[in-house]
């Protein structure tokens, strides 16, 4: 059993990876444990950047941390962070462990 569990939350199947992740975490943690949701927002090459709207990734960011938190809110009995990072994913994720 764990006291804490890192889920990194996948959106692209409307989600239903990340509530198996998040069914499979409750089962795993002791009582008053949690679970922190990471999700990273790769960072956008400065040639692609330069087109963007200045508004577009903080509207980005807006809209996943709202995705991950209806996830966080869906699981009933687990106590959820939600962390959202801009980066390169695989390494991102590592630091936040």
């Amino acid at each position: 059993m764990y006291t804490s569990i890192i889920i990194a939350a996948a959106l692209f199947n409307e989600g239903a990876t990340t509530r198996a992740a998040l069914a499979r975490a409750k089962a795993l943690l002791v009582p008053g444990g949690k679970v922190t949701l990471v999700h990273v927002l790769e960072d956008v090459p400065g040639y692609i950047a330069a087109s963007l709207p200045a508004t577009h990734m903080a509207a980005r960011k807006a809209e996943v941390t709202a995705q991950i938190k209806a996830l966080a809110d869906e699981a009933s009995g687990i106590t959820c962070d939600i962390v959202i990072e801009q980066g390169q994913p695989a390494a991102t994720i590592l630091d936040i462990a």
